[in-house]
This record gives C-alpha cells, structure tokens and sequence, in this order.
C-alpha cells in the first residue's frame, strides 16, 4: 500500500484484538468488523489527523501461528 501524507501507522497482531475498531474511531474509514476472528482479509486505510499533520492508518489482516495472508510478511 503507497504511504500518503506525513507518514504511515500499520496495526499488527493476532485476531480479535480491535485492530479494525480502533482504525474505525480514528479516522472514520469502513474496515469490516464483525464478532469472528480473521474479519479483515485485505489492508484497508484511513487518514488521522495529529497536530495539523495527516497520519495513514492501516487496518490489516491479523497475524496468528494459526493463520496468516501469505503476503503480510512481505507487506510489512
């Protein structure tokens, strides 16, 4: 994913953890969100305003022993 503005904040970490949630509240972008683990399948971003500077957030698919995308290694 191409970085906009001043920079770009990825949230990382196992599934049901809120990642999504908290993208939600904090730069008003739709990722999915549902009750389930492994909701989120693809990046999905949004931009957070920080002192007058524009910050992207990511919200990406969880990382488990479980399961994990196959290109989130290399993404991140």
């Amino acid at each position: 994913m191409e970085r906009e503005k001043a920079g770009q904040v990825a949230s990382i970490g196992p599934p049901s953890s809120g990642k999504a949630q908290m993208v939600c509240r904090l730069t008003h972008a739709h990722p999915d969100i549902a009750d389930y683990p492994f909701t989120t399948r693809m990046p999905t971003p949004g931009m957070m305003l920080y002192e007058n500077v524009q910050i992207q957030l990511v919200d990406t698919p969880p990382m488990s022993s479980e399961f994990m995308e196959p290109w989130m290694q290399q993404a991140i």
